[in-house]
């Protein structure tokens, strides 16, 4: 007898493998089909298809938009407001593309939420930015005004 052999370990090890593979073989067949009716279900699942019609219609929106904001600079003089405008049609242009291009429109409520928040925190973080750099202006002028003077 060998040191491995022994009443306890003779019959207990080749019991215990055999078990091992038996539990073994059945999850991997339980995963295997969970795994190919998970695959079943979103390859039969058809997304959210658009009509051809509304995707052009988006496409000009955004080639109006994107005119606008040229036409927009170049004409306009708007002052503090320019850049205002310019966020504005840019976030408009950007709602369009998450809300139709990216299909978030017809997607889980939860997700149009999540979205609508950042944009707002996105909106309050510019507009905290934008405050401090007005109250800043004055000395900006004057240092800019110095600093060309000499």
């Amino acid at each position: 007898m060998g040191p491995l052999c022994g009443p306890c370990l003779d019959g207990g090890i080749t019991d215990d493998i055999a078990s091992v593979k038996e539990r073994s073989a059945q999850w991997t067949l339980r995963a295997e089909t969970m795994s190919h009716d998970h695959h079943d279900e979103h390859h039969n699942e058809i997304a959210h298809v658009m009509p051809l019609w509304m995707l052009f219609a988006t496409f000009a929106a955004l080639v109006v938009l994107t005119c606008v904001t040229v036409f927009v600079g170049l004409n306009f003089e708007l002052g503090a407001w320019e850049i205002w405008v310019s966020l504005g049609i840019a976030t408009a242009k950007a709602a369009l593309v998450t809300l139709l291009f990216m299909h978030l429109a017809y997607d889980k409520p939860l997700n149009l939420a999540i979205f609508a928040f950042s944009l707002l925190f996105v909106l309050l973080f510019l507009g905290f930015t934008m405050v401090d750099a007005a109250a800043y202006k004055t000395e900006l002028d004057a240092g800019d005004a110095l600093r060309s003077s000499q």
